[in-house]
């Protein structure tokens, strides 16, 4: 049995003569030669596709490109987290910023506050010295009128004493020479 001749454009070493022609006689092409028009199924197939759209090389070209577009997506979503680890990185340095500076401004209010109260208790500090020294100086003042009063009071006795009494004695008169009292 001899192999029938295949439709133009075919080329195949398998029998697929009587298929192919079975097809052939079932499908109609359309005025622009875009479809065809399965009678007996009711079916119109549409054709002129830039690329081929079923079988195998149709099948791997969809999957690289699936494959390409997952690794576009892959490398975007990539730069989305690491531009958005820099920006979380940049939000807690600021944060930690504005806490420095937060406490920053408490301590110098601080400070000021205590060189506030430091100048005060400098002032009562020297106040209190310079009253010290007018004080020793009036207790020292105070304390030789004291010792003159003393020495006027005792001259005030000796000569008292002397008054109506007999003269006084050798050892009298050098004890009042050794104390400075007058003798007389």
């Amino acid at each position: 049995m001899g192999q029938e001749p295949l439709p133009e454009g075919i080329h195949s070493t398998l029998k697929v003569t009587g298929f192919l022609g079975t097809l052939q006689e079932r499908l109609t092409l359309s005025s622009d030669g875009l479809a065809v028009r399965d009678r007996a199924l009711a079916l119109t197939v549409t054709g002129g596709f830039p690329a081929p759209l079923a079988g195998r090389e149709a099948q791997l070209r969809q999957a690289r490109a699936d494959l390409a577009a997952a690794q576009q997506l892959a490398t975007e979503a990539t730069e989305a987290v690491t531009a958005a680890t820099a920006a979380l990185t940049l939000a807690k340095t600021q944060h930690a910023a504005a806490q420095a500076a937060e406490e920053l401004a408490r301590l110098s209010t601080q400070e000021n506050d205590l060189r506030t109260k430091i100048d005060e208790v400098a002032g009562r500090v020297n106040k209190t010295a310079r009253d010290e020294q007018e004080l020793q100086q009036t207790w020292k003042e105070a304390l030789a009128r004291h010792a003159s009063h003393e020495q006027l009071l005792a001259n005030a006795k000796l000569t008292l004493e002397g008054v109506g009494k007999k003269p006084l004695s050798y050892r009298e008169v050098r004890l009042r020479v050794e104390l400075g009292f007058p003798v007389g």
